[in-house]
């Protein structure tokens, strides 16, 4: 519902420069003193993220023609799934190795 109020694509815009912006300032956060502020950053960081998901995925059917809006659902769908399953696999490799 907030999302359909402003414009996607802006949100999306500013909404990435924030995430980005936090994921700056949290590579400061590298001491047992920091930890509470880098715990508020990333508690940020995912509150903008439920802004900028459902705006992605609600303006698919305007870039997408209707035809091909299945197949770039399920191309998301890939994409997002390999992404995760790659990243975890990677990093659980370089943790125990």
């Amino acid at each position: 519902m907030f999302i359909d109020k402003f414009n996607r694509v802006n949100l999306m815009i500013y909404s990435s420069l924030l995430r980005a912006f936090l994921v700056f300032l949290s590579t400061f956060c590298q001491t047992k003193e920091t930890l509470p502020l880098l715990y508020v950053l990333v508690f940020i960081r995912f509150s903008v993220n439920c802004f900028y998901y459902p705006s992605r995925t609600s303006i698919v059917p305007t870039v997408v023609s209707k035809d091909d809006l299945l197949v770039a659902n399920g191309l998301d769908g890939i994409v997002w799934s390999g992404m995760i399953f790659i990243g975890k696999n990677y990093f659980d490799f370089h943790t125990y190795c």
